[in-house]
């Protein structure tokens, strides 16, 4: 179980449906130590060149269960591989696919706009638009894109606390987008 191998694996192809971020994961219970690889194409791979992500114990599952994610276009074609941690793990479980289509906010171009108030956003399927905030954290971080117009004089007040997930929140002059570096 310490390399890298996927014992008494099953195969499985998928096609994107969707241009964004797909997370493939065994999450649901499986009855075994999973491991799990995904590979670009359909063709059965003759080596680890076309490894698009792999995984075997996924943050945010079960135990030992595996989970994946990495952005798709529309027709994508993958071959999906799950196994088990060692030559003696294997079982059923069940495999789950879901593509997260990107938010129309995922660019500085096409911000949403924000009025005074709560605001309720996700950045499921958002991808990275390669702008660093300069705020620490991430250098190319996943987000996604609003635009405020005051409505008076005065100081902004805003946060992101009740935020399920670790968040950055930057503020940029709204002229013009910064450029990507």
């Amino acid at each position: 179980g310490t390399e890298d191998t996927l014992h008494n694996d099953v195969w499985f192809t998928y096609t994107a449906t969707c241009n964004g971020a797909v997370i493939i994961d065994t999450c649901a219970a499986p009855a075994f130590d999973t491991r799990l690889a995904v590979h670009a194409g359909t063709s059965c791979p003759v080596d680890l060149s076309n490894v698009i992500a792999c995984n075997d114990d996924g943050s945010g599952c079960p135990t030992f269960s595996s989970r994946v994610s990495f952005d798709v276009s529309i027709g994508d074609e993958l071959l999906i591989q799950v196994g088990g941690w060692s030559v003696t793990t294997f079982g059923a479980g069940s495999l789950t696919i879901t593509c997260l289509p990107q938010p129309t906010n995922d660019e500085c171009a096409t911000p949403t706009a924000l009025a005074n108030g709560n605001t309720v956003y996700s950045t499921l399927g958002a991808t990275s638009s390669g702008i660093d905030p300069g705020c620490g954290g991430l250098a190319d971080p996943i987000d996604t894109w609003f635009l405020y117009t005051a409505t008076c004089d005065g100081n902004l007040a805003g946060d992101a606390c009740a935020s399920d997930f670790d968040t950055m929140l930057a503020i940029w002059d709204a002229t013009t987008c910064p450029i990507a570096g």
